[in-house]
């Protein structure tokens, strides 16, 4: 299993890398042709120094879980029936946090793309064919309760695991399927689950209770839990009891905006442009500085100057017009006019 989770190559995340395709954005609707070229900036993806950094911290973890429990393969076969098929220690989750539009879920479907299909097949004394599968990938988008989350990963469209009855996942309790999935996860060496779209956690009240529940469950689970949360709700965790702080929030990582002389912001420009070269035919170098002053380095608010910028051109000087340092200032102004038009006080 851990050789699923060991990468040290220097272009190990080569593949992750999403890359632009240039493309010719035709229409006669300026705003319509923008919003194409905005959805061919969102698939933009590259592995940097600070983004292969975190894959390597996070697939160091993963590792690390696996040496530790997956040593023998009497020890994995005597576990899988064992009522704490993990044991009784529970590991703290780790937090990767960071400010809105950084790309923590860009991350998320980075590592995704690395370990999702990773699966193998192993055979185990009494045990033949299993498949691994080195994480569990989980997004509250699909829901907040345990069932949305743990079903898809535990329950087979089979009628039986290993010889063992399983209930249609909407007729399992809680402590059944939290039990199966100590079970599955122990045996097909899943040694991380990843959870993404913690925005997507109520907002109320109690959004803070719900969170911490939900994650100690998939911590009682088994395998080391890594979740994307934004400040406000890391805020909000910190009102819990200290020995819930423990669990949840004494390990993160954050993912920080692009520094102004790093070669990291300066590639993600140049890779931004080359969607429609023939339209951002600037130095990248000489207005890169000009972009981090107006985005603080967020790939989103690059994301967004960039397609604004390119909107201004085309609407004031025509289809042929290139962009300038004028249109990112225009196009900077007329963003910041209508946040400030949605952030000022109702009379």
């Amino acid at each position: 299993v851990a050789s699923y989770l060991i990468g040290k190559s220097p272009d190990r995340y080569a593949s992750l890398e999403r890359h632009a395709v240039a493309q010719s954005i035709k229409g006669d609707s300026v705003a319509a042709r923008a919003e194409v070229l905005k959805a061919k900036m969102r698939e933009v993806f590259l592995c940097g120094e600070q983004t292969s950094s975190l894959l390597d911290k996070l697939l160091a973890m993963g590792e690390g879980h696996a040496l530790t429990h997956y040593s023998s393969s009497q020890e994995i076969r005597g576990s899988i029936y064992h009522q704490q098929p993990w044991g009784d220690a529970t590991q703290p989750a780790l937090m990767l946090t960071g400010l809105a539009g950084t790309g923590k879920t860009q991350l998320m479907q980075a590592m995704k793309r690395f370990l999702g299909d990773r699966v193998g097949r192993v055979d185990l004394p009494g045990h033949r064919n299993l498949e691994i599968q080195p994480a569990w990938f989980m997004s509250l988008r699909d829901g907040n309760t345990l069932n949305s989350l743990l079903g898809p990963c535990v329950v087979p469209e089979k009628a039986d695991c290993d010889g063992v009855e399983i209930p249609k996942r909407k007729d399992l309790k809680q402590s059944q399927l939290l039990q199966l999935a100590r079970r599955v996860s122990r045996r097909d060496g899943v040694c991380i689950i990843f959870l993404d779209e913690f925005q997507f956690i109520t907002r109320s009240q109690d959004a803070n209770t719900l969170a911490m529940t939900l994650l100690l469950q998939l911590l009682s689970v088994g395998p080391r839990v890594v979740y994307v949360a934004n400040f406000s709700l890391a805020r909000r965790l910190m009102n819990r009891r200290q020995e819930d702080r423990h669990r949840v929030l004494a390990n993160h990582l954050e993912l920080q905006p692009d520094a102004v002389d790093g070669s990291d912001f300066l590639n993600y420009i140049t890779e931004l442009t080359r969607i429609v070269p023939e339209d951002f035919r600037f130095e990248t170098s000489s207005i890169a500085r000009l972009l981090h002053r107006y985005s603080y380095g967020i790939k989103r608010t690059v994301m967004e100057l960039l397609v604004a910028a390119w909107a201004h051109a085309k609407a004031h000087r025509g289809t042929r017009a290139d962009v300038t340092e004028s249109d990112v200032k225009a196009a900077d102004l007329a963003l910041r006019n209508i946040s400030q038009k949605w952030t000022m006080p109702i009379r």
